[in-house]
């Protein structure tokens, strides 16, 4: 089965003004606001009720719903005990020693989350709050919002979820609004987001950065935004920051490692099985979908180095993450 037959470019939307929860949504996953918001067309209905890097079987997705619980209790102050009491009393686990031992498995990994948040906190120890933000982002146009999960200059994003490009690009473009959107004095800011690797967390930690920068970085992703809303974006933030932190690692040469990694990850995980991309390119379709040659208007272009990335799926790439990477967010 192929794909829909998409039209060339679409004419460039009038500007108006954005929210930071925009922004956010549309990077987790810009095939489909593109097919949404302007082909006004629906992924499967499985998109909606699948959240991040979770496995689609059952036991998958009903431990990570248990560790979110389980994480979110803990992070309120509930002891171990009583959360484990009460979820064998939920009825969401199975039957007797099968629920235990689910447990014994989830509980660990939940509390190396809870206590790496935990340290996260010590450094702000004020409780959460929003913060509203406010920046001009040319032509007329605003972003706007309101920005949770602030604890003193802090924001901070706890997940059971293996910590992806797609946390690390929420707390990128959340420190990005922070810096530009607020008032001077208000920071420095910093973004925390903390996930798991195998059974130990994994913290991410950016920022703080100079509100000029923050600007900059802030409007080339608008850039971005309005363009993957013209045409389909050869971007998917867990394939596209595995190659970005491969090359960026690899200081800008051997791109073949970093497009290895990212075949890795869009073969094995869940990208090239995401419904939006599936609707759009077919079923499974390969990562050459995106290795054609950059438009004009995707090339990114950055101490000459854009001259060794061969593909749509390069550029973009670096143009979201090489920032973010710089300062710090694959740490």
């Amino acid at each position: 089965t192929s794909g829909l037959a998409v039209p060339g470019p679409l004419p460039m939307r009038d500007g108006d003004d954005l929210t930071v929860a925009d922004l956010i949504t549309f990077f987790a996953n810009p095939t489909r606001a593109y097919l949404r918001e302007r082909l006004d067309v629906a992924s499967p209905l499985e998109e909606e009720l699948r959240p991040d890097a979770i496995p689609v079987d059952l036991d998958g997705l009903q431990s990570w719903q248990i560790g979110e619980r389980l994480l979110s209790d803990l992070l309120a102050g509930k002891a171990s005990v009583e959360i484990e009491r009460a979820e064998l009393q939920r009825g969401s686990l199975p039957p007797a020693a099968l629920g235990y031992r689910l447990l014994v498995d989830i509980g660990p990994r939940a509390d190396a989350i809870a206590a790496a948040t935990g340290r996260i906190l010590t450094d702000s120890p004020v409780a959460a709050r929003s913060v509203d933000i406010d920046v001009e982002i040319g032509g007329g146009r605003r972003l706007v919002g309101s920005v949770q999960r602030v604890h003193d200059r802090a924001f901070v994003l706890p997940t059971y979820s293996t910590l992806s490009g797609k946390h690390r690009l929420e707390a990128w473009i959340t420190l990005l609004a922070l810096t530009a959107g607020t008032p001077a004095g208000a920071g420095p800011w910093t973004a925390h987001a903390i996930g798991r690797r195998g059974k130990d967390s994994c913290v991410a930690n950016v920022g703080p950065i100079a509100p000029d920068l923050a600007r900059t970085f802030l409007l080339e992703l608008v850039e971005l935004r309005d363009l993957g809303l013209s045409m389909p974006l050869a971007f998917a933030p867990k394939t596209s920051y595995d190659y970005a932190a491969r090359l960026h690692q690899l200081k800008g040469r051997k791109e073949t490692l970093a497009l290895a990694a990212a075949r890795e990850q869009w073969e094995k995980r869940f990208d090239n099985n995401d419904p939006s991309i599936a609707l759009l390119y077919g079923p499974n379709p390969p990562l050459d979908i995106w290795l054609g040659p950059p438009s004009a208007d995707e090339v990114w272009e950055f101490a000459g180095e854009a001259e060794s990335l061969p593909s749509r799926l390069g550029h973009t790439a670096m143009r979201v993450f090489r920032p973010a990477l710089l300062a710090g967010v694959g740490t």
